[in-house]
């Protein structure tokens, strides 16, 4: 489900604003709301809330507008357990202050979280040097973070992710070219390894995900596609992101430090090609999220032949047979 900007930007009513107002407590006497950008799925607005007291608290507010009902309540409902469980042994995600599964608030489900500092940055865009450095140095750090947390302090009902991470449906949604078919058939050939430790995986880990603070990452919001797999899927995913917001090379860099800082050396060749194949699906889509993100001068013509070397990058490191 992707909705448009204006859909994701849209003003909430007077109306609106009053009941959210009610549901945070009998003490708010203001409250405005203002759209943020970035978010495909979701509208996101800023709540700048003002207390009977004086005091002013600044929040986030999610409403999934427009998605399946049992889809959106399932999601907000499995966020809000995972957000309470990992919420003292991940000091990057926000806390859920009000969780709205039915849409009783705003006729959507919605959740109500507490604001992280920062906004998206996208990588430095430079060859070399310590800024780059830097950046993937921080980037690298929840992922491991992340991928440490001890499965028996997750919720009972985490969601689980597929052997094969879907593949089958997502056979069905991509292109009929070249490069789509053999991503395909090495991916057919590849397959996972089923030995693999699971861990708790993000599962949309990228820079729009993350918030910074000027070169410190602050925050990793966005939960609701999380879930318990691989975790070399996630590292998969943050290469191919690299591999089209700054180059190649930064995909081999992010899983050097990546390693450097204590994270798991499992294989992800199996993970690049899942990727590759879907951002090469999507990549008009990513393009578009990265300009609303801060990186407007990444090309449509540069951002696919960007994907495209990162697919070739996956196939020739594929199982032949």
């Amino acid at each position: 489900m992707h909705l448009s900007v204006d859909e994701r930007r849209r003003p909430l009513t007077a109306a609106e604003i009053t009941r959210i107002a009610g549901a945070l407590g009998d003490d708010v006497v203001g409250l405005e709301a203002t759209p943020l950008v970035g978010g495909l799925d979701t509208a996101t607005y800023r709540l700048d809330v003002r207390l009977s007291d004086g005091a002013t608290k600044r929040l986030v507010l999610h409403q999934y507008r427009g998605w399946d009902l049992a889809r959106a309540t399932d999601r907000v409902s499995r966020e809000h357990r995972l957000l309470d469980a990992i919420g003292p042994l991940f000091r990057w995600a926000p806390r859920t202050l009000l969780s709205d599964p039915n849409g009783e608030l705003l006729g959507d489900p919605a959740t109500v979280l507490t604001y992280l500092p920062g906004t998206p940055t996208p990588p430095p865009q430079v060859a070399s040097g310590p800024t780059r450095a830097k950046w993937i140095d921080e980037f690298a750090r929840p992922l491991v973070a992340l991928h440490t947390i001890a499965r028996d302090r997750l919720p009972s009902d985490c969601r689980v992710d597929e052997p094969d991470g879907g593949l089958e449906g997502i056979a069905g949604e991509v292109h009929n070219d070249e490069l789509s078919r053999a991503l395909l058939g090495a991916l057919r050939r590849t397959r996972p390894s089923e030995t693999v430790s699971r861990s708790l995986l993000h599962h949309d880990y990228w820079y729009g995900n993350t918030l910074w603070s000027g070169d410190s990452l602050t925050g990793v919001i966005d939960w609701i596609s999380a879930r318990i797999g691989d975790p070399q899927k996630d590292v998969a995913l943050a290469r191919c992101d690299l591999a089209v917001t700054l180059d190649l090379r930064a995909s081999a860099e992010f899983v050097d430090q990546y390693r450097r800082l204590g994270g798991g050396t499992g294989a992800f060749a199996y993970w690049d090609l899942l990727w590759a194949l879907m951002g090469y699906r999507w990549i008009d889509e990513w393009i578009a999220g990265y300009a609303e993100l801060g990186l407007s001068g990444l090309s449509l013509a540069e951002g696919r032949a960007r994907i495209v070397a990162f697919a070739e990058s996956a196939l020739r490191a594929a199982p032949r047979s």
